[in-house]
């Protein structure tokens, strides 16, 4: 429950540092694996802060192609049960992940 406490950011800025690391891609068939953040809109556990320090994460830990490891998604009505508050949101996302 204390969202703000969790080593979340550590998470992303460790995926961040192994995509930057590794040119060849990490992940299946020589993909390089992304890491996707749902924000629900209407949680106020997504401070300004941790939306700041996982700006702060994606612009380090990017490649000097733009090539970005992390992207930030933003459910503007879902609270923190997204699946229930967006459900055609988050499922427009899952999919245009699955293409990408």
């Amino acid at each position: 429950e204390d969202f703000p406490q969790q080593d979340f950011m550590e998470l992303t800025r460790d995926v961040g540092a192994r995509y930057v690391n590794h040119p060849d891609g990490i992940g299946s068939a020589g993909r390089k694996s992304r890491l996707s953040v749902v924000m629900a809109g209407q949680n106020e556990a997504w401070t300004q802060s941790i939306v700041e320090k996982m700006e702060t994460t994606l612009r380090e830990n990017s490649l000097p192609s733009h090539d970005l490891f992390l992207t930030m998604h933003t459910l503007p009505d879902a609270g923190h049960n997204v699946h229930v508050d967006d459900l055609e949101g988050l499922m427009r996302l899952l999919e245009d992940g699955f293409r990408g």
